[in-house]
């Protein structure tokens, strides 16, 4: 069994941290694929482990 994996790098642009790198990484079991996180309709269930990394 095998785990997917969606690595998202983006800029934080407002809040605490604005102008920081960021990382997010979003690990899905096989049932969904890995850019339906990022599609209009999203992850509508799964069991996932989500990391995120800001960093200044």
């Amino acid at each position: 069994m095998g785990v997917n994996t969606a690595v998202l790098d983006r800029v934080v642009v407002a809040g605490r941290g604005k102008g920081s790198v960021a990382r997010k990484s979003i690990h899905t079991l096989p049932a969904s694929l890995p850019t339906d996180c990022v599609l209009a309709d999203g992850i509508k269930h799964t069991t996932a482990f989500t990391h995120l990394i800001i960093r200044p």
